[in-house]
């Protein structure tokens, strides 16, 4: 039996008025996720798969993981893979903490 429990790391911006578009720009990387305030939660629930709405978003976000691009358990491992990705985009995320978009 593997004992390894998977693992996974991400960083998010979110925000009441955050416009995930406004992250793309400024970091100028993928995103895994993103969504604005007032769209629509949408999913599937099992047995019937029938869509189901919830309460729409109440703020926008913009989600990066390392859980497609790092193949270890290591927690450690992933985190650095996302430090790495964003080290060179320092400036960048500075400005969007302090300009709290």
């Amino acid at each position: 039996m593997d004992e390894h429990k998977p693992a996974h790391a991400q960083v998010r911006f979110y925000g009441s008025s955050l416009d995930p578009l406004d992250v793309t720009i400024a970091l100028r990387m993928p995103y895994d996720h993103v969504h604005r305030a007032g769209e629509p939660r949408l999913g599937r629930r099992p047995p019937s798969f029938e869509v189901h709405e919830y309460d729409p978003h109440r703020g926008g976000m913009w989600r990066m993981s390392s859980r497609k691009w790092v193949d270890s358990p290591n927690l450690d491992d992933h985190v650095r893979w996302l430090l790495e990705q964003l080290e060179d985009r320092r400036d960048a995320v500075n400005r969007l903490l302090v300009d709290d978009v």
